[in-house]
């Protein structure tokens, strides 16, 4: 359930209820029509029930993009997939990559270390060198995806520049 709450008094204003897949289930209040970013902080469409976000449309009711991933490959190998089905952790701010959510590198060494814990105390098969090997290894994955999520961003941001560009000098022709 996610509720909005009134500035002035701090009084829910409006109410919503949600499926797995975002689909809305209930809204009470009386903002809640009124608000067009009821899920996922992103635009929902008045006649369509769409989640609009930057470079393709969410549907709730199907549970899944309407169009494939813009990224295609590079997102994995699932092209109507969003962050790799985990929004827990990771997050697409713009829809052509995929981030780590803060936090998220705290949690995965605090299950290496339990793993470690469980497993032993000395040796390769648990214990301290299993936990630091299981969090070593944990990060490197991480900021390889950092890393690419990062320059597949500088390349939007170049793109978009370059495009911004064009359109001043078409507008100083004119």
């Amino acid at each position: 359930m996610v509720a909005l709450a009134s500035a002035s008094d701090g009084s829910p204003t409006a109410r919503y209820e949600y499926a797995p897949f975002g689909e809305l289930i209930r809204l009470t209040g009386p903002a809640a029509a009124l608000n067009p970013f009821p899920f996922s902080t992103k635009r929902t469409g008045n006649t369509t029930d769409l989640v609009l976000y930057e470079y393709r449309a969410y549907s709730p009711t199907l549970g899944r993009w309407l169009n494939r991933e813009p990224i295609e490959e590079s997102g994995g190998r699932n092209l109507y997939g969003f962050v790799y089905n985990n929004p827990i952790r990771r997050i697409d701010r713009l829809g052509l990559f995929v981030e780590t959510c803060p936090g998220a590198l705290k949690a995965i060494a605090a299950r290496c270390a339990c793993r470690a814990a469980a497993a032993g105390t000395t040796g390769s098969a648990g214990g301290p060198l299993a936990a630091i090997a299981c969090v070593a290894a944990a990060v490197a994955a991480e900021l390889v995806a950092i890393d690419v999520a990062l320059a597949m961003e500088v390349a939007a941001l170049e793109k978009q520049n370059e495009q911004d560009a064009q359109k001043i000098d078409e507008k100083s022709r004119e």
